[in-house]
């Protein structure tokens, strides 16, 4: 009887755990969210950065080109976020946004992976973002 009554309380324990690390992950999730919708023409700027042609430097982006992506980012929802682990396996980026947002420096990563999704970093955790708009946006350049 005392195996079996260990038994449910390492099961009990181990559930609080991984509800306690799904809610971690889901508000880590909603925030990153936010942040991408806060993103404005008004509050940001963009560079565009070809990692392929050398030499190629920085593109400041247009204003409208900005609002377009600001329109992009605005229509993620969290079911297009994924948290994963980066092991240095992942493939270095072929095209980076250099985002400023309110005076804040933030980095967007696009490689030809097995993934092919734009990848980033918020609040030290890596994110995918799936979107066809935004990789198609950020090879547009």
């Amino acid at each position: 009887m005392k195996k079996i009554s260990a038994l449910c309380t390492a099961i009990i324990l181990m559930l609080v755990l991984v509800a306690g690390c799904s809610d971690s992950n889901n508000q880590g999730k909603s925030e990153f969210v936010q942040h991408l919708h806060s993103i404005t023409p008004d509050n940001a700027e963009a560079y565009f950065y070809n990692q392929e042609e050398i030499g190629s430097g920085r593109q400041l982006l247009s204003d409208g080109d900005v609002r377009a992506l600001a329109d992009i980012l605005a229509g993620i929802e969290s079911g297009q976020i994924t948290e994963y682990y980066e092991d240095g396996t992942e493939t270095p980026p072929k095209y980076s946004l250099h985002l400023i947002v309110d005076g804040a420096d933030w980095g967007m990563f696009l490689s030809d992976s097995v993934h092919e999704q734009p990848r980033t970093m918020f609040q030290d955790k890596f994110w995918w973002i799936e979107s066809d708009a935004l990789a198609n946006f950020m090879r547009s350049f």
